[in-house]
């Protein structure tokens, strides 16, 4: 059994112009002990998937569909069950950590906070365990680190402190959403191969939320691609990278640096932008943009269909 199903997700939000869906419809599994990642434009839901998945959306946000962690449907539990399960057993690694850290608390309070809420550790267990995990995450001196606040550490310490308290409880699922961007390369590499390090030795599921096809490249067991809050393509990583059937998910490959790329070869942008989610299509979402698009595309939603074992993808051109 998969660790996360998620059936026929759909998050509507409140707008100006009435009720928009950033995520429609979506579905997928994630299980043990393997790396998914989620890829799109900025636009396309990725972020509002993510934060669906763990409740920490607006009140305002109507969830419908269907989220089974470890059997139990968790859409209709009330806060209090979902407390018990968030940080605990389900955890999330922000994309900015200066927002994500209390400026005004220091990081051992921080660190320590999941373990006392939720393990039972009395204050001087917690203290110790969070010394651990702050020098598990590569964190130096990480004693004297308990008693700095987030002001005072580096973007990438900033970031291996929120990994630590994504940690503290043992976690079955970790979702990262874009926990790299404000990193530079060399510090974007260490915290990758952190959370890989953990997956393997903890058989975490990790979720990975990126834009960066480089990075998928790598890491990914599984690739979720998603255009105007909708699932386009999704199979193992290896077959949809190496053979992708979407022309949305061949516009990203093409877009995408290659070092054995001939000299002078020029990188083919996706023309046009992401669609306005208060008018969105009747059709295809990417069929005023792509370039195989037929009447048909414009005619009805293309459903996901299988194309080979584990690829699916949603295309009537495919």
């Amino acid at each position: 059994m998969a660790l996360l199903e998620v059936e026929k997700l759909t998050v509507s939000l409140p707008s100006a112009a009435g009720w928009v869906r950033p995520v429609d419809q979506v579905s997928f599994e994630l299980n043990r002990g393997e790396v998914t990642c989620i890829v799109g434009e900025s636009g396309c839901g990725k972020s509002t998937t993510a934060l669906a998945l763990i409740r920490l959306l607006d009140d305002r946000a109507n969830i419908s569909g269907s989220m089974r962690f470890d059997g139990q449907e968790i859409l209709g539990l009330s806060e209090a069950q979902m407390c018990a399960i968030r940080g605990n057993r389900m955890s999330m690694v922000f994309q900015e950590p200066m927002t994500a850290l209390n400026p005004v608390k220091t990081i051992g309070a921080q660190v320590m906070g999941p373990l006392l809420l939720h393990t039972g550790m009395n204050s001087a267990q917690a203290h110790m365990e969070a010394e651990r995990l702050l020098a598990r995450v590569g964190i130096d001196q990480a004693a004297r680190r308990m008693s700095a606040y987030p002001h005072q550490l580096s973007g990438g310490q900033r970031q291996r402190v929120v990994i630590a308290m994504a940690l503290a409880c043992k976690p079955d699922l970790i979702i990262a959403d874009e926990p790299t961007t404000a990193l530079d390369t060399t510090v974007q590499r260490q915290i990758l191969d952190l959370l890989l390090s953990l997956v393997d030795e903890s058989s975490i599921a990790l979720l990975l939320i990126t834009h960066n096809l480089a990075i998928v490249s790598e890491i990914a067991d599984k690739v979720l691609v998603m255009y105007g809050g909708q699932v386009v393509e999704a199979g193992p990583a290896e077959k949809v990278l190496s053979c992708p059937r979407h022309p949305y998910t061949r516009g990203l490959m093409n877009a995408l640096p290659r070092p054995d790329a001939p000299e002078g070869l020029r990188l083919i942008p996706i023309a046009g932008t992401v669609p306005n989610l208060s008018h969105m299509p009747i059709g295809c979402a990417f069929a005023d943009r792509c370039d195989m698009a037929i009447d048909a595309c414009r005619s009805g939603r293309p459903p996901m269909r299988v194309i080979e074992s584990g690829h699916a993808v949603a295309c009537i051109r495919a």
